[in-house]
């Protein structure tokens, strides 16, 4: 999963959003808030508990505002899904003892809450529509 975020205008081509360095080794699963991409970024290649680590980012579209959502020390977050009304933003974390768990927090990663216990079944969180 190491690789670049790309937005595409039909027009005009293809320009990269956020691009892959010798300090992040890649970002995947993309997702969109108001006019940001949201994505997950591996961080430096190390693992934490079997996990590799890595945070949620945000950027704008044109690059700008860089944002690290949930760069909370000592975990792994990863898999961004927000909520239908893009209030709330859900993740799939690992803890410190490896297990994952789905984690609920504001649409900027402030107020972080476990919605599950870790290693509870489930995977990558999806929002349903009411």
């Amino acid at each position: 999963p190491a690789g670049d975020v790309y937005s595409i205008d039909l027009a005009a081509g293809t320009e990269p959003v956020a691009e892959a360095d010798t300090a992040r080794l890649g970002e995947y699963q993309p997702t969109w808030l108001s006019g940001r991409v949201v994505y997950t970024q591996a961080s430096d290649g190390t693992e934490f508990e079997g996990h590799e680590r890595a945070d949620i980012w945000s950027v704008g579209l044109d690059g700008s505002a860089l944002t690290d959502l949930t760069g909370r020390p000592g975990l792994v977050e990863r898999a961004p899904a927000y909520s239908p009304d893009g209030r709330k933003l859900a993740y799939r974390e690992a803890v410190a003892d490896g297990l994952p768990r789905i984690t609920i927090a504001d649409a900027d990663g402030h107020n972080p809450k476990p919605l599950t216990a870790p290693d509870a079944p489930g995977g990558i969180p999806q929002w349903r529509r009411p």
